[in-house]
């Protein structure tokens, strides 16, 4: 808008910083959901990573979603309690 108006305008670069581009080897050592701790705290700590919670945490739905299947055979009543 500023530009349009006869402004000032200048480029800002978008995207990440840390590789200008993708580098599929470097995704083979992605923790999956299924993973102990420990593999998890290995996996982190040889990426000098210090807290891995919020990056495993991203994990904890699939397996979930994969156990329960197209079955839905969970109580009525526990689903309000989950809710909650």
């Amino acid at each position: 808008m500023l530009q349009q108006r006869g402004g000032p305008s200048y480029a800002i670069p978008v995207g990440r910083r840390d590789a200008r581009a993708p580098s599929p080897a470097r995704t083979t050592d992605l923790p999956a959901f299924f993973e102990d701790l420990n593999l998890l705290s290995a996996k982190f700590k040889s990426k000098r990573f210090t807290n891995g919670r919020a990056l495993s945490g991203a994990h904890t739905a699939k397996p979930v979603v994969h156990y329960l299947g197209t079955e839905y055979t969970m109580k009525p009543t526990l689903i309000l309690v989950i809710r909650d």
